[in-house]
């Protein structure tokens, strides 16, 4: 348990050396949950700490990890305005760029696309919301 209180800590810090050492010597600490279910993906997501996340992508962290609310990374950094983070994310695959976190990314030529397809915007929510219809 300490470990994993240590590594969560070093991540929020963006202490990128310390999160190396860790990996290294336990490299299954880049996919533990904490509370809520986050993981480290999501902790450097919601601090933009985009050396971190690089480090934990390589180490095997699980891009499409979802909280305890449903919020993968890309959810939580476009929720946080974690822009450096969203953009590494996508560069490694990660899916759900949707209308929602467009916006939240301030990614004004996608948001404007969707709105002028003639999508069913009222279809577009966080993931894991409810439908309320």
């Amino acid at each position: 348990m300490g470990q994993q209180v240590e590594f969560f800590d070093a991540v929020r810090r963006g202490d990128a050396a310390a999160v190396a050492q860790l990996l290294d010597r336990c490299p299954n600490v880049a996919c533990v949950t904490g509370e809520h279910g986050k993981t480290g993906l999501h902790w450097a997501a919601e601090a933009d700490q985009a050396e971190v996340a690089l480090l934990l992508l390589d180490a095997g962290a699980e891009l499409e990890a979802k909280t305890s609310w449903g919020a993968t990374p890309l959810d939580w950094a476009s929720t946080m305005g974690s822009g450096r983070v969203a953009e590494l994310l996508l560069s490694r695959g990660a899916t759900g760029l949707t209308l929602v976190v467009a916006a939240g990314l301030g990614k004004i030529d996608e948001v404007r696309a969707e709105i002028e397809s003639g999508a069913d915007l009222a279809r577009e929510r966080p993931r894991g919301a409810a439908d309320r219809r």
